[in-house]
């Protein structure tokens, strides 16, 4: 692999050539060019390279004209008028090494000995050199080189941030981290510097997630500096020299005169001498105080110069910690793509509550200083204006005021309008938004652009970035004609009109923040969402960016705008509403590396605030670590797991990697607990994953259940096969004693284990497993965990029941009982009774803070927002993890490779289906099964495998409504099987049998509608089928409905009475007391007592007579003589085979 650098107008490009290509290479403006440079000084606009046949070198041609040779490490330069192109071929794979440089305060590339790194050049250079001052690297070219800051041609001194790229012809050097340099050299070097590893960014480690790591956010200097005054110069008293000699000269003259004129001898000599002394000291002294006084101003001049200086350096040192600030929060757009590139942490590090949230740096431009710096205010009317001063105050100007600092919009606070050439607007458009995707998060910022469908190609790399996709939906956010139009913008609307609706309007930030970008207004003009667009609409989370040619184009709604005004300069004309005319300098910026940039983001799965680390869906499966039910050792599971020394299971992950795990060994978590989740939390789940996850870990004789699932959610239905489920306590069979029923059968399972803890002398389930493991104890004794779903709604209905359960699961914990309780809204329904035997709290996401406080004492869980998520509670926090709780629902894909679900095409309006492939999917999804059914499956296989028998339930099930007449075989021919009979106390369920000639008379008793009728039916119907009319004979009162007609037509039927047959009634009652006289008389001549002696001895054996009165309370109301006769009857007539039903 080789490189291609093209040097053009101060910028500079590079193009890899890959080992196997050997066509043509073309440098151009036009989109077919290999290389598209704007602008070449050639005529015909465009220069192709060709490889020369069996060489390592390239002939470029203009046209048909060869211009010249480009060959491995030479430059191939060419020139026409003032425009320049170099062209720079390396051959083979350059060398790249990183190197320490955290000690150095200089480094110098040249090719002198005692350079940091030394070595030949292909051109005529004298090198370079990067200085480190004041905590800044700075990069100082020599004049003869040429060498680019990225992508620019580099002249003078010039401040190195971190990721800067530095080129040189054959050398290429970037700053990381501030103290490591990385080289990338075509030719060998030689250095001193010992070499490092490259670091590994953690982010790239856990690529394609990520997650924001704590933010480094620097403060701008607001420090006070206050420069003083110079003192004031000391006054000159203006006394020349010659004023000074004037008087003793004058008087010296005089006395020479008068001498002349007068001699008076020694007078006159004394005066002289006098007189010349004073002008000689006099001279001397004026002297002396100049002296004195040119002293005093240098030493004024040199120590306010010296405070000036160190003034100086405190101001640099602020202005360069601002410059820094401002560059750090600030950088660059094309510093942000080499940041996106090596998947760095501060890729989208601003959140909706940072201060500088959607904020982006319009350019460069001189900003007032953050630090205060002002000169001392005192009295000026009294002191002329000197030079110190005059320093003092070009001080305060030079760094009051500091140039080329990054200068920020903000755009949370209504609309935008920017303004200039189309070009350069669009330009400027692509690296705005590229900030703003850069430093927010897709879950906080989104984009919808607005543009002519002919500019769909300026646009179409940001396809790519993840803050087009609209909210909940597939389309991007790209509105470029009348389809996009209608199909988008309604629906963003929709979304715009609920915000507006909201009560918390105002209150609440609304997620995500939208930000419009309208460079077609034409498009939208006549479309409702222009009223949120240009309106004041920032409470409702949108801000809006209008571009056009002149501001005149714009509404009066717009509050920022912006004029570029060439492709360099540009100007704030308003700012939040108010005139402003900041001039400033635009960035530089390529488009190149713009859809690279876009495609990293694309790639980046963000997780959000602390879940980060957490999943946010985990199947069975995976939580096992599994991918088929077969790879799951069940059989060594239960052979090797010990209930009686942990019962910990997983139940989800509180990281990628680690499992949370629930142990309701009464040692760790148990043995209780509460588990609380509303509506789509995923509760059920949560505990069918527990379940399967004991059964797959727990032999069937250490662990079973006992599901109480009140009104048949289905949440016990997977697992009616597994031999750990004893039973489904429900009240969907319409019974009436259901709370009665099911507390009698766990009390009878709690005696149960009471007796056979007294026979085999222990007192805690633990020591019964250790005596059956070891083959002391016959009958095996598994933890019972009654798990109750919808607790609080069966607390409402059968409150006596739930505290029953509570105070027997009490008793119940050393006889191995526990007891799980679920709810939907536990705010008044957890009483200090449950609440103080539940050792373990398990919460997903609940209504309110007030639900969450219930369970956990916090409103943690009321901010949960993703299903299956929860917080587990041990005891007074002694576990407090949020975690992931694993779907057991999620479907079992036995084959993972198999063919995609779906195949469509994606467009910017969303996904189009182009084949049957999806729904031929569909349907075989709908065969498929889910993994815990799956995980079930294995469980009963396992089962038989071993052969292992489920053990006897503790609960029977209500009995059925209609129960048919099985059975009867094996009963004896004086036994008639009447019904069944349900003892939950005893855990029994068994036929009830009637024994005649045994039993003697039968009532039957009931409200109107429950089966008295059906069940006499019933009786004499079985009677009618076992004995011959010989045998038995009927008498039927049909004082009810007419049920008993269907017996008229029997063989057996002696006689049918109705109410209104009172004479034939009468006859009857005479009748019977006859044969009741008659039979006594047989029974006393054969000396016998009862009826079936008697048949059993005589030769003529007398039938059984049943009298059968249906409706009786109709006879004890208005027929007292035949009751009276009746009553008789059933007294005299038992022992005689007369019998009353």
């Amino acid at each position: 692999m080789s490189l291609l650098w093209i040097y053009s107008e101060g910028t500079y490009q590079s193009y890899t050539i890959k080992d196997q290509h050997n066509g043509p290479i073309t440098i151009g403006p036009a989109k077919k060019d290999a290389i598209r440079i704007q602008s070449l000084p050639f005529e015909q606009g465009s220069i192709e390279l060709r490889k020369r046949e069996g060489l390592d070198e390239y002939e470029v041609y203009g046209g048909e004209k060869k211009l010249g040779d480009v060959k491995p490490l030479k430059v191939f330069t060419f020139r026409e008028g003032d425009e320049t192109v170099d062209i720079f071929y390396i051959s083979g794979q350059s060398e790249e090494n990183l190197y320490y440089i955290g000690n150095l305060k200089e480094i110098t590339v040249s090719h002198k000995a005692e350079a940091t790194f030394r070595k030949e050049g292909p051109l005529s250079w004298n090198g370079l050199s990067m200085v480190f001052l004041r905590g800044q690297w700075f990069l100082m070219p020599d004049e003869k080189s040429k060498v680019f800051l990225n992508g620019e041609r580099l002249a003078a001194k010039a401040p190195i941030q971190n990721g800067d790229l530095i080129f040189l012809p054959d050398m290429t050097l970037r700053l990381i981290e501030g103290d490591l340099l990385m080289v990338h050299s075509a030719e060998t070097y030689a250095t001193s510097l010992p070499e490092m590893k490259k670091p590994i960014s953690e982010m790239k480690k856990s690529y394609p997630q990520f997650r924001r790591t704590p933010r480094m956010i620097y403060d701008l200097p607001d420090e006070k500096v206050t420069i003083s005054f110079p003192s004031q110069e000391s006054e000159d008293n203006n006394r020349g020299l010659w004023l000074i000699l004037m008087p003793p000269l004058m008087m010296l003259i005089v006395m020479g005169v008068i001498t002349i004129v007068q001699p008076r001898g020694i007078f006159i000599i004394i005066s002289i001498v006098m007189f010349t002394t004073t002008l000689v000291t006099s001279t001397a002294q004026y002297f002396k105080d100049k002296k004195k006084q040119k002293f005093r101003e240098e030493k004024r001049q040199r120590v306010y110069t010296r405070y000036l200086d160190q003034k100086r350096e405190e101001l640099q040192e602020l202005s360069e910690k601002q410059r820094n600030v401002l560059f750090y929060h600030y950088p660059s757009f094309e510093r942000m793509k080499q940041l996106t590139e090596s998947i760095s942490d501060r890729i989208w590090e601003r959140t909706l509550e940072s201060e500088d949230a959607l904020h982006f740096k319009i350019g460069t431009a001189t900003i007032s200083s953050s630090y205060e710096v002002s000169v001392n205010s005192n009295d000026m009317s009294n002191r002329e204006i000197d030079e110190l001063l005059e320093r003092s105050q070009e001080l305060v100007d030079v760094y009051k005021n500091l140039e080329a600092l990054p200068l920020s919009i903000d755009l949370s606070h209504g609309s935008m309008g920017l303004v200039g050439k189309e070009s350069i607007v669009k330009r400027e458009l692509q690296q705005l938004i590229g900030q703003l995707a850069f430093f927010h998060s897709y879950h906080d910022v989104r984009f919808v652009a607005i543009f002519p469908e002919t500019d769909y190609q300026e646009w179409e790399w940001m396809k790519w970035l993840p803050h087009f996709q609209l909210p909940h939906a597939y389309a991007r956010g790209f509105i470029y004609n009348e389809q996009s139009r209608d199909q988008l913008l309604t629906s963003i609307y929709q979304l715009l009109r609920e915000r507006d609706l909201d009560e918390n309007k105002g209150k609440a930030r609304f997620t995500p923040h939208i930000v419009f970008i309208v460079t077609d207004r034409q498009l939208i003009a006549e479309h409702v969402i222009l009223e949120y667009l240009e309106g004041r609409a920032d409470d409702l989370g949108i801000s809006t960016i209008f571009a056009a040619g002149a501001k005149e184009s714009l509404t009066e709604n717009v509050h920022t705008l912006v004029k570029y005004i060439n492709d360099r300069q540009g100007e704030i004309l308003i700012q939040q509403s108010k005139a402003v005319h900041t001039p400033f300098t635009l960035d530089v910026h390529a488009r190149e590396g713009n859809e690279r940039f876009a495609r990293t983001l694309r790639s980046l799965d963000h997780q959000k605030g602390m879940n980060n680390s957490i999943p946010e869906t985990v199947s069975f499966l995976e939580l096992l670590r599994a991918r088929e039910v077969e790879d799951l050792p069940i059989g060594k599971n239960w052979l090797s797991n010990q209930s009686s020394k942990s019962l910990a299971v997983p139940i989800g992950l509180k990281g990628r990697t680690d499992r949370v795990e629930l142990n309701l060994h009464e040692k760790a978590h148990g043995p209780h607990g509460l588990v609380a989740g509303t509506t789509g939390s995923g509760k059920s789940e949560l505990l069918q994953t527990y379940i399967l996850s004991l059964a797959v870990h727990y032999h069937p004789h250490e662990v079973a259940f006992l599901l109480i699932d009140y009104k048949g959610g289905g949440m016990a239905q997977p697992f009616r096969q597994i031999p750990h489920l004893l039973g489904v306590i429900t009240n969907i069979e319409g019974s009436k004693n259901f709370s009665a029923r099911a507390l009698a059968s766990i009390n009878s399972e709690l005696k149960k284990r009471q007796r056979l803890f007294d026979r085999y002398e222990v007192n805690h389930i633990n020591d019964y497993t250790d005596l059956y493991k070891e083959g002391k104890a016959e009958e095996p004794l598994p933890h019972l965990f009654l798990i109750s779903d919808e607790f609080a709604e069966l607390k409402n209905e059968e409150p006596d029941f739930i505290r029953e359960l509570v105070s027997t699961a009490r008793i119940g914990r050393s006889l191995g009982v526990h007891l799980i309780l679920a709810t939907q809204k536990p705010g008044g329904v957890i009483d200090n009774q449950i609440w103080s035997n539940a050792r373990f709290k398990i919460s997903l996401k609940v209504q309110d803070a007030n639900d969450s406080k219930e369970i956990l004492k916090n409103g943690d869980a009321a901010n949960i927002t993703v299903t299956g998520r929860g917080y587990l509670q041990v005891g007074n926090n002694e576990v407090y993890e949020l975690f992931q709780s694993a779907w057991s629902g999620a479907p079992y894909l036995e084959d993972t490779a198999g063919l995609e679900d779906e195949v469509a095409l994606v467009t910017d309006l969303g996904l189009v289906q182009i084949s049957s492939v999806s729904e031929q999917a569909a349907s075989r999804r709908k065969e498929k099964i889910s993994e815990i059914e799956a995980v079930a499956d294995h469980i009963v296989a396992t089962q038989a495998e071993m052969k292992i028998e489920k053990l006897a339930s503790p609960w029977l099930p209500p009995l059925k409504a209609r129960l048919s007449r099985s059975g009867e075989s094996s009963l004896t021919s004086n036994q008639i099987h009447l019904g069944m009979k349900d003892e939950p106390e005893l855990q029994s369920q068994t036929n009830y049998i009637y024994n005649w000639m045994e039993d003697g008379n039968i009532g039957i008793f009931g409200s109107s509608g429950y089966g008295k009728s059906t069940t006499a039916l019933t009786l004499l119907f079985s009677f009618a089928d076992q004995f011959s009319p010989e045998e038995l004979h009927y008498y039927l009162f049909d004082f009810g409905n007419s049920a008993l007609l269907p017996l008229r037509q029997l063989p057996h039927t002696g006689d049918y009475f109705r109410f209104d047959e009172l004479r034939k009634i009468e006859k009857f009652m005479l009748l019977m007391k006859a044969e009741i006289e008659r039979r006594k008389q047989l029974f006393s001549q054969k000396e016998l007592s009862n009826i079936k002696l008697y048949n059993a001895l005589a030769e003529e054996k007398l039938p059984i007579i049943y009298i059968t009165v249906d409706n009786f309370d109709l006879v004890k109301d208005e027929m007292p003589d035949q009751e009276a006769q009746l009553i008789q009857f059933a007294r005299d007539g038992q022992s005689l085979g007369i019998f009353m039903i």
